[in-house]
């Protein structure tokens, strides 16, 4: 028996939580599209304190997955399974969302799409965990020979690189190696659990507001003078600020003592609830269409909140029936 990380566990639930909220507050965004109104920046508010989601599940899964020992063959029967299921089967659900609600996609893009590993907008995902799964076994052999200098150093010229060629627009386009540019948080994960460094929580948490300021400001004036590719500059996670935030929210983390209702529970969901979230926030985009920016400032945290609950329950069913199990990963 797997013994239980608390913090661990309140981590993922909160990460969870925060892409929802980021999917929440992006719905505005992309239907505001201004950066010139309040309601604007109340969204890019939410959306910029979520930013971390992402690389803080890679730096959990990186914790995880390269500790110990484990058998290569193993390994890839346990996660593809789990991986893989799910897949399949929400790629077939979504892109059917897309043809026949949307309408936005056409029969000659599927494949192309499929390559590119985003049937939807939160899929991509699962798309590049089966690329990085594929070279996990390798690079715990890598990591688990390196001293934790080393390893520190290995993180940063990563994380550097990515940024860089953030900036220079050569992103990966076939699913299978979208997982590189996610190599410094998922390595990171690793050498940063068990490593005890000399950072305040005052200090930390100061830096937390500095970089999430920097994201939050350089987002409205990145749309404001460069529009849509200026914003997806500093969104991106590979971001230098978003970065930074990411790896300080990751050893915040391991400094609080903290626990959260229903933690395990909500933590073996959070996969699941990953998956199907988006159903809800598309149900809820056709009932609400408040745009008032003191309305949006309350509305986007509880609307997260409903759609997170709903979320969890929904998982929380489907995973009582095996083929329920299966489709969001249990």
């Amino acid at each position: 028996m797997v013994e239980r990380d608390r913090k661990i566990e309140c981590l993922r639930v909160a990460a969870a939580f925060a892409v929802v909220m980021l999917h929440t507050s992006a719905g505005y965004l992309v239907k505001i599209h201004d950066a010139g109104r309040m309601v604007w920046w109340v969204a890019n508010f939410y959306d910029a304190i979520s930013r971390w989601a992402v690389p803080v599940f890679l730096l959990i899964s990186g914790s995880l997955l390269l500790d110990g020992p484990g058998s290569i063959f193993l390994f890839y029967r346990k996660r593809f399974v789990r991986v893989l299921v799910p897949l399949v089967f929400w790629t077939v659900f979504y892109l059917s969302i897309r043809f026949f609600v949307f309408k936005n996609i056409q029969s000659q893009d599927v494949l192309a799409t499929l390559m590119q590993g985003v049937p939807y907008v939160h899929l991509w995902y699962l798309y590049m965990l089966v690329g990085l799964y594929l070279f996990v076994p390798f690079l715990k052999t890598l990591v688990q020979n390196l001293d934790e200098k080393s390893g520190l150093l290995l993180v940063f010229l990563l994380c550097l690189l990515s940024s860089v060629n953030l900036f220079l627009g050569e992103n990966p386009k076939l699913f299978l190696i979208k997982f590189i540019p996610f190599l410094g948080f998922f390595i990171g994960g690793y050498f940063l659990r068990g490593m005890v460094l000399p950072f305040s929580q005052k200090f930390l948490i100061g830096m937390l507001v500095f970089f999430g300021l920097i994201v939050f400001g350089g987002a409205g004036v990145a749309m404001y003078f460069y529009g849509d590719q200026g914003l997806a500059l500093i969104y991106d996670y590979q971001s230098p600020a978003v970065v930074c935030f990411s790896f300080l929210i990751f050893i915040l983390s391991k400094q609080l003592d903290f626990n959260l209702p229903c933690a395990a529970s909500l933590s073996e969901c959070s996969f699941g609830i990953y998956l199907v979230h988006p159903i809800f926030l598309i149900i809820a985009g056709k009932l609400f269409s408040i745009s008032h920016a003191g309305a949006v400032f309350f509305l986007i945290p509880l609307l997260s909140l409903v759609v997170f609950l709903v979320s969890w329950c929904v998982v929380m069913f489907l995973r009582k029936y095996l083929i329920g199990r299966r489709i969001v990963g249990g």
